[in-house]
């Protein structure tokens, strides 16, 4: 189905993540930080990033720029952070190619927002 990215450093919560979105039928890699995020582009070309707020050597922020430099600057991006959704929203604006969950995540909920992104951003059927 869909290459995706994971820009996380809690090891767990990937691996659960991962878990379910492969069963799901997508490909998953993962990124630990902005340095390992830029090696990691390299080879692999995401369909969609899922992009922790609160990763070591210089945060999302940076990951955000190396995504852009990248030539992934239209990729979608799914924010997925322990911070409250409307926090979120203030470091990272909304665009149409970016959505926001707070963790801990349903996984349902987060299948959701992965299939609606990956369609260009237009709400999934049945998803508010």
């Amino acid at each position: 189905m869909a290459d995706i990215l994971m820009v996380e450093d809690n090891l767990e919560f990937y691996d659960m993540v991962a878990g379910f979105l492969r069963h799901q039928g997508h490909r998953l890699a993962l990124a630990v930080d902005p340095a390992h995020l830029y090696a990691v582009l390299q080879d692999f070309r995401p369909d969609l990033v899922i992009l922790d707020l609160h990763i070591p050597g210089g945060g999302a922020f940076l990951a955000q720029k190396v995504l852009d430099a990248s030539h992934n600057a239209a990729t979608p991006v799914l924010v997925c952070s322990g911070m409250p959704v409307p926090y979120q929203k203030a470091w990272f604006p909304e665009t149409p190619l970016r959505r926001y969950v707070a963790k801990p995540v349903e996984l349902d909920g987060l299948e959701s927002l992965v299939d609606e992104l990956l369609a260009g951003g237009s709400p999934a059927v049945g998803h508010a």
